[in-house]
């Protein structure tokens, strides 16, 4: 991550993390794809107060904690609320429960979602009609079926592969995580090429 940490005050009391779900949201876990000093959204996010640094356990058997605001560091995990955390800042919020991160979204318009994806698609290309088209392709010479030589599959390029991740980024985001995983293998695939 950055080298350049922000001091995590020391929590003056504790919350937890059932109250802050209960009362800003449902969290979505940030994928982190570049520095948190250089991430937009993740710079927005914090400025609007609903991002929380979650730190693992350090020690013996102890439980990860979270912090309101972003602090960068080895380990972290970043969670987005719907809704602002400023009553929560300045405390510990203890009894993470990751089991809320893959619980199937709720809500009216996440609802509706598997609704559209079972509606029919248009067509991307009306049929050709009977006229100038319809025997412009009927007179075109049949091609011969000699052998063909398959095209190479190149390896991604790099913007190629910015913009799979940041798709793979919105279906975790959905919480489509079976499509997250089989992106990522698929890239993975055409990496090794």
């Amino acid at each position: 991550m950055a080298a350049q940490a922000e001091v995590v005050p020391f929590p003056a009391g504790t919350a937890r993390f059932k109250q802050v779900v209960k009362r800003c949201g449902r969290p979505e876990v940030h994928l982190m794809l570049v520095e948190p000093t250089k991430d937009r959204a993740l710079q927005e996010l914090k400025r609007r107060n609903r991002v929380m640094t979650v730190r693992p356990a350090r020690r013996g058997t102890g439980a990860d904690y979270g912090v309101v605001g972003v602090f960068p560091e080895r380990g972290v995990q970043f969670l987005v609320f719907g809704r602002s955390l400023l009553a929560f800042a300045g405390k510990r919020i203890v009894g993470i429960d990751y089991s809320v991160l893959n619980e199937a979204p709720s809500g009216k318009a996440r609802a509706s979602a598997p609704a559209r994806a079972a509606m029919p698609k248009r067509p991307s290309k009306a049929p050709p009609s009977e006229g100038k088209a319809a025997t412009a392709e009927k007179s075109k010479p049949a091609r011969s079926a000699g052998p063909t030589t398959p095209k190479p599959v190149l390896p991604p390029t790099e913007i190629e592969v910015k913009g799979e991740l940041r798709g793979i980024e919105r279906l975790l985001r959905r919480g489509r995580l079976a499509d997250a995983r089989e992106r990522v293998e698929e890239l993975l695939g055409r990496m090794k090429d």
